[in-house]
């Protein structure tokens, strides 16, 4: 029964807001708010960030990337970057195709020449591009384009990666 209890009370905690402290009416400026969260976050309750593997959310059919910067790590000589989307079966999202994300290059910037990129499983839920370590740190915009198959496709996002 104890162990019950305890299992019952830790998804409790880890299904509570990441946030920590209680709401509290605030002025920013001229702004009066109700907000919670002042004393931080709880960094057991929160997912860090996987510098290989970007998670994406789509609030309100707009494309949002957990990482801005991506700040991907080298391993072995390669760097290889996995986006993900949500998994769960109501998810209408998917990557349309190999060119769903697109690395630019730029003045000073060149792509690497053995860039490959494409999307993967049988929902098309992961895109990934791997490539040789390049000898300098290098940045490239990217452009992320998703399909929405219960409708109209969110905008496409340019963020940015910078490459170790």
């Amino acid at each position: 029964m104890r162990m019950a209890i305890a299992c019952a009370t830790l998804a409790l905690v880890l299904a509570a807001c990441a946030t920590v402290g209680p709401p509290q009416t605030i002025k920013v400026g001229k702004t009066t708010l109700t907000v919670s969260g002042l004393d931080g976050y709880n960094r057991l309750a929160a997912c860090p960030p996987d510098p290989n593997g970007p998670n994406i959310y789509t609030p309100d059919n707009t494309i949002v990337v957990d990482q801005e910067p991506v700040r991907p790590k080298a391993s072995q000589g390669r760097v290889n970057i996995i986006w993900r989307l949500d998994a769960s079966s109501d998810s209408t999202y998917s990557f349309p195709d190999d060119d769903a994300i697109k690395l630019q290059a730029s003045d000073g910037n060149p792509l690497p020449a053995d860039l490959d990129c494409g999307a993967f499983g049988a929902k098309k839920k992961s895109f990934i591009c791997t490539y040789t370590k390049l000898e300098t740190p290098k940045r490239w915009k990217y452009t992320v384009k998703l399909k929405n198959s219960a409708g109209t496709d969110p905008t496409p996002l340019d963020p940015w990666i910078h490459s170790p």
